[in-house]
């Protein structure tokens, strides 16, 4: 991923007693995502068609806010008019180049950012999003109680592969284009960063393999590809450095809670049949 979309936008019925709480909850799941992310990313781009530069950043803006959130996300992370750094992937070339949480970006290539239009709360973020994809790239940055400095980014070779988070009750992943998405609920519900990363490279090996929409084929194919890609995500975990048999014990925890998937309309295999070709996968791969 060039960098994870926290879409700060809390959908609770009731708010929480402490929204900045709230706000740096959904801000650490981001950067367990991120990094899931970026390691999935950069260990398989020589199995990827689609590449992009991995800068590591996680990005947020003021904008992306409103009512009580604008206010809680002022106060807790120092937000002002430019878009800021949420939080920075270990070992990336932003995190070597010494970029931090709070580091406001004010232009681009010398380019300055302007203000945040009022209907579209992600515009600026997408357009840093497109200065890193065709990087490399000088980034202004104003870290608070300093001066403003340049630092030059190029990125990680990597898979076309961003990631983000989205708050929802629902524990769901799922992927448009070349963008991975994954709620707060599943990411409560995966046990650690191996079964994150399960479901990840479940979405990426879909991206590699250019697996067409789940709405345009029929149920059976689509059935096909979900147990292509639960093969395929246990070898991308493995050259990730992920143990590849949090695949199943996810999968296992997942289907005795939800079946064969929060959609009940065959789209998906049963989770018997993808335990088995997993299974069979991870004694291939162990051999």
């Amino acid at each position: 991923m060039w960098r994870a979309v926290l879409l700060l936008v809390l959908t609770a019925a009731a708010p929480p007693p402490d929204r900045g709480e709230a706000l740096r909850a959904l801000v650490a799941q981001d950067l367990s995502l991120a990094v899931v992310g970026h390691r999935l990313a950069v260990a398989n781009v020589s199995a990827c068609t689609q590449r992009a530069p991995q800068v590591g950043l996680v990005l947020q803006d003021l904008a992306q806010f409103s009512g009580a959130d604008r206010t809680a996300a002022a106060r807790t992370f120092g937000l002002g008019e430019a878009p800021a750094v949420s939080a920075v992937v270990p070992g990336s070339v932003a995190d070597q180049a010494g970029l931090r949480a709070g580091d406001a970006i004010v232009a681009i290539d010398g380019a300055t950012i302007g203000a945040a239009p009022k209907r579209d709360g992600f515009q600026r973020i997408a357009q840093i999003d497109s200065a890193l994809a065709a990087g490399p790239v000088v980034l202004t940055i104003r870290a608070a109680g300093a001066g403003a400095k340049t630092v030059a980014l190029a990125g990680t070779p990597g898979c076309a592969l961003r990631v983000q988070l989205v708050p929802a009750r629902k524990p769901d992943a799922w992927r448009d284009g070349t963008i991975v998405s994954a709620t707060d609920a599943l990411m409560g519900f995966a046990a650690d960063d191996n079964e994150i990363a399960a479901v990840v490279a479940h979405e990426l090996a879909h991206i590699i393999s250019n697996h067409r929409p789940e709405n345009s084929i029929s149920k059976r194919e689509n059935r096909a590809q979900e147990l292509e890609a639960d093969r395929m995500s246990l070898a991308l975990m493995q050259r990730a450095g992920f143990d590849p048999a949090a695949a199943i014990r996810f999968r296992t925890r997942f289907g005795a809670r939800y079946g064969a998937g929060l959609l009940s309309d065959r789209t998906h295999p049963p989770t018997r049949e993808r335990l088995r070709v997993m299974q069979a996968e991870l004694t291939r791969l162990t051999q």
